[in-house]
């Protein structure tokens, strides 16, 4: 029962991120932090993705990511970071936390009120698959346009 409760709660989340709520993020002064970003040492991930999550209680869910090189405030050094796109509806949801390797890249973010970590894996030059909270399977496409 109480996996069902998390589940249900983990689903209702991911529907409030795709919908137009709003949810607490962090600025990129808070998450621009010398141990807090990883300096990319590929630029496999940069750029624009759709990512998938299946097997949620309402449905499988979309919504965009965007990967970017920012300036990190503390050490000066350029490292990864990015965020949910949700430019339509007029704001973002940034990542609090980006880990990136040539072909991993995990990400953390808050929703909601709870911490929610995505981890994928490079598959060919244009997908990656994954986990996100090792509960349900994500799959991400790089978005060409």
């Amino acid at each position: 029962m109480k996996n069902i409760k998390f589940k249900a709660s983990i689903a209702f989340i991911l529907f409030c991120l795709v919908s137009n709520i709003h949810a607490q993020t962090a600025s990129i002064e808070t998450i621009a932090k010398k141990d807090t970003l990883t300096s990319a040492k590929s630029n496999y991930f940069l750029g624009k993705w759709e990512l998938l999550v299946l097997g949620l209680p309402q449905g499988d869910t979309k919504f965009p990511v965007v990967f970017e090189m920012v300036k990190d405030t503390t050490s000066g050094k350029n490292v990864m970071a990015g965020h949910i796109d949700k430019s339509e509806s007029g704001g973002e949801i940034k990542f609090s936390k980006v880990e990136a390797t040539d072909t991993l890249i995990t990400f953390y973010f808050r929703a909601q009120g709870y911490d929610l970590v995505v981890n994928l894996a490079k598959k060919d030059d244009d997908t990656s698959e994954g986990r996100m909270i090792d509960m349900f399977d994500v799959k991400a496409t790089r978005n060409k346009k």
